[in-house]
């Protein structure tokens, strides 16, 4: 049984244009296709190596392209893939490209291709629609469509821009939901500061309900409980 996890763990070579054996021993291939668990990886060259426990490692250098079968493409200069986890470690132009449509861009990936969930530590950006969120790190579930945003957190949308350091987003349904300081601002002015609440980027309607002020020039909004739209605003003092 252990014989034949091992042999579904391995990949399979589909294509390669040449091959060149290296002082190390290590056999390059150039321009590979390998398939893994339906999924698919290629780049300009690279390499397969065990480590002493018999786990299989893909090192792959240069316009490295994932294609999983649902279609979502990742695209880097680099690769380091563990087959036995199904864990991507990316580096260099990182892009993300799901069929949701959501393009996610970073340095530095971190993806396990079967949970389909990616962490980026060392800052990266999210593209959903015409939304676009930054930060320093992030947790990107590829299911559900949701990311939860920490450190520097930027969302640029239509009709606002939101700052804040702890945040979660769903690019299905355009809702975000704030966990710590949250400032909004809107297109004339106006700003939103809260520690806790929730915006649908779509609708404009808000609730807030945590140390909620709003201001627009000399006017000021107060209340432990804040709900809003793009064209209104109330509170509870």
């Amino acid at each position: 049984m252990t014989v034949q996890a091992q042999k579904q763990d391995e990949l399979k070579l589909l294509s390669s244009s040449h091959i060149i054996t290296g002082k190390n021993g290590n056999v390059v291939f150039y321009r590979p296709v390998y398939e893994h668990v339906g999924s698919t990886l290629s780049s300009d060259s690279g390499y397969l190596h065990n480590d002493k426990l018999g786990r299989q490692f893909f090192e792959a250098y240069g316009n490295v392209i994932i294609t999983q079968p649902d279609g979502t493409q990742i695209f880097s200069n680099k690769l380091h893939y563990e087959a036995a986890m199904q864990l991507a470690t990316l580096t260099g132009a990182v892009r993300m490209v799901s069929t949701s449509g959501s393009i996610l861009t970073t340095d530095h990936l971190v993806y396990n291709m079967r949970s389909k969930i990616g962490n980026y530590y060392s800052g990266g950006r999210i593209l959903s629609g015409s939304d676009t969120i930054t930060s320093q790190r992030a947790t990107y579930f590829e299911n559900t469509g949701e990311s939860y945003f920490n450190q520097k957190v930027v969302v640029r949308s239509t009709n606002v821009k939101v700052y804040t350091d702890s945040m979660k987003y769903n690019g299905n349904t355009r809702i975000t939901d704030f966990y710590g300081p949250t400032n909004m601002k809107g297109n004339k002015g106006e700003n939103l500061y809260t520690e806790k609440g929730r915006y649908h980027m779509a609708t404009g309607q808000a609730y807030f309900s945590k140390n909620n002020l709003y201001t627009e020039g000399t006017k000021f909004l107060k209340g432990t409980a804040f709900s809003m739209t793009d064209k209104s605003a109330s509170a509870k003092p």
